[in-house]
């Protein structure tokens, strides 16, 4: 990786940084049990297509998964 990489890859987690804190300040006011975490996943889902993740919904129970697409095979 090249350092000008590095940098802006550095901004943009400190960027996202202040949201990801608070989603997961909200998660834990809003415990859900076991594999029944529907409330959670759609937190997750809604972020990730934000960042423009291609999805797939209910894996699992109520698991959620994204695939992040970069300019490298």
């Amino acid at each position: 990786m090249h350092a000008e990489t590095d940098d802006s890859l550095m901004r943009r987690a400190l960027e996202l940084k202040p949201r990801l804190v608070a989603i997961r300040r909200d998660i834990h006011r809003h415990p859900e049990i076991g594999y029944d975490v529907h409330r959670t996943a759609a937190i997750a889902a809604t972020f990730m297509k934000k960042l423009g993740m291609d999805l797939r919904l209910g894996v699992g129970v109520s698991g959620v998964v994204g695939l992040l697409r970069g300019n490298s095979p």
